[in-house]
C-alpha cells in the first residue's frame, strides 16, 4: 500500500537528486526544471497516457516504461491514470563518469533514434511492482547520517 505520491531524495554535498513519483502529472511542479533529471516513466494505470516529449505525442500503454533525457520536453497531456517516474540527476546516477560500469549511458538514455518504449511482460509485471515497492519503503524507513 502506497502511503505518498512524491518522494525526493537530495544531498547537498554530492548535488544528488532522486525522484519517486506516483502521479508525475501532479507532482512535476514539485522538482524545478533547472534540476536537469533523466527519467523513467512507467505506465503502472490500465489506462493509456498520451505524453508529449519534445513536439510528438506518443501513448504510453500499460506495462509500459520509457525513458526520457535531461535534452527532452515532456508533458502529460490525457493521464486518465496515474504516471509513475523514477527522476535522477547524473550526480545520483554517475552515468557520465562511469559508463563503463554502468554500460548504459549510450543506450538506454542517449542512444535511441526515436522515444525508447519497453513493453513489460505480463509475467513480469509482479517482480516490477514488487521493485516499485521496495523503493517506496525505503523513502520511509528513518535514517542516520553522520554529521561532518
Amino acid at each position: 500500500m502506497e502511503i505518498s505520491n512524491f518522494y525526493e531524495y537530495r544531498d547537498a554535498r554530492s548535488g544528488t537528486i532522486f525522484v519517486l513519483s506516483n502521479d508525475w502529472k501532479s507532482d512535476v511542479h514539485k522538482v524545478p526544471e533547472q534540476a536537469q533529471l533523466v527519467k523513467i516513466l512507467w505506465n503502472r494505470s490500465t489506462e493509456p497516457i498520451e505524453i508529449q516529449v519534445d513536439s510528438s505525442l506518443w501513448m504510453l500503454l500499460p506495462k509500459q516504461i520509457c525513458t526520457l533525457t535531461t535534452y527532452h520536453l515532456s508533458n502529460i497531456n490525457k493521464a486518465q491514470g496515474q504516471l509513475c517516474v523514477f527522476a535522477f540527476n547524473r550526480d545520483f546516477y554517475c552515468m557520465l563518469d562511469h559508463d563503463r560500469e554502468v554500460s548504459c549511458y549510450g543506450i538506454l538514455f542517449y542512444g535511441a533514434q526515436e522515444l525508447p518504449i519497453i513493453d513489460i511482460p505480463t509475467l513480469d509485471v509482479p517482480t516490477f511492482e514488487a521493485l516499485h515497492q521496495v523503493f517506496c519503503d525505503e523513502f520511509q524507513t528513518p535514517y542516520y547520517r553522520l554529521e561532518q
